[in-house]
C-alpha cells in the first residue's frame, strides 16, 4: 500500500505542493524533499524543530523508519533501494 500511495503522491506532486507527514518509509522515500519533524521541551516550553534531510541523513532517517530505531544494515540497504527506486 505504501509505494502505491507515495507514487500516487508523487504524480500529484508534478502539478501540486504536497506536505505529507508520515511515518511510512516507502512514502517517504517517493518524496523530492525530505524534512525530520522534532519535538521536545526546553527550558519547560515544547519546541518543535524541522531538519532539512540530504544525502546520508536522508537515508538513515528512512533505514530508521524501516527499522525502528534499530541499527540494522540490511534496514539500511533498504532505504537506499527505495530511495533510489
Amino acid at each position: 500500500l505504501g509505494p502505491k500511495v507515495g507514487a500516487h503522491l508523487g504524480a500529484l506532486g508534478k502539478h501540486h505542493q504536497i506536505l505529507c507527514v508520515t511515518h511510512l518509509p516507502a512514502i517517504a522515500a517517493a518524496a523530492n524533499h525530505h524534512m525530520r519533524v522534532h519535538k521536545g521541551v526546553e527550558s519547560g516550553r515544547t519546541r518543535t524543530q524541522v531538519t532539512p534531510l540530504t544525502g546520508e541523513e536522508r537515508v538513515a532517517e528512512v533505514a530508521d523508519m524501516i527499522s525502528g530505531g534499530q541499527e540494522h544494515a540490511t534496514a539500511r540497504a533498504e532505504a537506499q533501494r527505495l530511495l533510489d527506486a
